[in-house]
């Protein structure tokens, strides 16, 4: 039997490297010797027209008992982060990487974590049985409530201090920016669609849609920088779309007058294009 990759916490092996995969699935095999948190990412880099990147995982208490699989996911965006988080697992862990439809360059990392996990909770009522006998790895069960800066402390009386603070709600709202154009020239970069992130709020760019009658290369700027590209072939998907969700729970965050960008330039020399963009991003205060 194969030795196993042994995985500490904040361990982060490189599960399977940044190369050209073909259709197939391949295995690592690892053994986790502390931890509670598995964190997978798997990145795209290039995709043949149909192709698809595929991540099982699967445990087992025993090496001698079959694994059962906890998680799956998987990717045929090329320039998206797909992340995973895995909390239920035995000591024992397989990872595949299945491979369909054509040629994918990819990378797939880990990163193993402890216990504490980091929450932020509103307007609800919580509790946790805890246990504080020392575990193996020499972690017990704690909790810590704070603001990133401050927190709570248990006075020697066993009460904890409590200053009563403002609760009120902050408004979010989810915009949404469409944009259409016709008759742009074959070879000529053209404005697609456009976003300012507004003065006062915190702004996060979520997601940017992007479609067309041609095959066309499309880019993001942001502040006349380009920050992400994108292509549709022929015999592929006329649409694309660019996925800010990994940067945080809430999006790419924005500096109040960044301004956002999509320009597109096609490839079909005896026609014109007409194409579509939509800007999803959050606006909170």
């Amino acid at each position: 039997m194969a030795e196993r990759l042994p995985v500490q916490i904040h361990n982060s092996p490189v599960l399977f490297k940044k190369q050209t995969y073909s259709p197939g699935v391949q295995t690592s095999q690892l053994r986790i010797a502390s931890g509670a948190r598995l964190v997978f990412t798997l990145y795209i880099f290039s995709a043949d027209p149909g192709a698809s990147a595929s991540v099982r995982v699967k445990t087992t208490y025993s090496q001698d008992m079959p694994p059962c699989e906890v998680l799956s996911f998987g990717s045929n965006q090329a320039g998206q982060h797909v992340k995973r988080i895995l909390t239920d697992f035995h000591q024992f862990v397989d990872v595949e990487l299945e491979i369909t439809g054509g040629n994918v360059e990819c990378i797939l990392g880990m990163t193993c974590f402890d216990n504490a996990l980091s929450t932020r909770i509103e307007n609800a009522e919580i509790s946790a049985d805890l246990n504080h006998i020392l575990q193996p790895n020499g972690t017990y069960d704690s909790v810590r409530v704070g603001d990133g800066e401050y927190e709570l402390d248990v006075l020697p009386d066993g009460s904890i201090k409590v200053n009563i603070v403002d609760t009120s709600v902050v408004p979010e709202e989810v915009k949404g920016i469409t944009n259409a154009i016709t008759g742009v020239l074959k070879d000529v970069p053209t404005l697609l669609n456009t976003y300012t992130a507004p003065a006062g709020k915190k702004s996060y760019l979520q997601m940017i849609e992007c479609s067309g009658g041609n095959i066309a290369k499309y880019w993001v700027e942001i502040n006349g920088t380009t920050q992400r590209t994108r292509r549709t072939y022929f015999g592929g998907d006329l649409n694309t779309v660019f996925d800010y969700d990994a940067y945080s729970e809430n999006g790419f965050e924005l500096q109040p007058g960044d301004v956002v960008t999509v320009r597109v330039e096609h490839f079909r020399p005896t026609f014109t294009g007409e194409f579509e963009s939509f800007i999803q991003a959050l606006e909170i205060g």
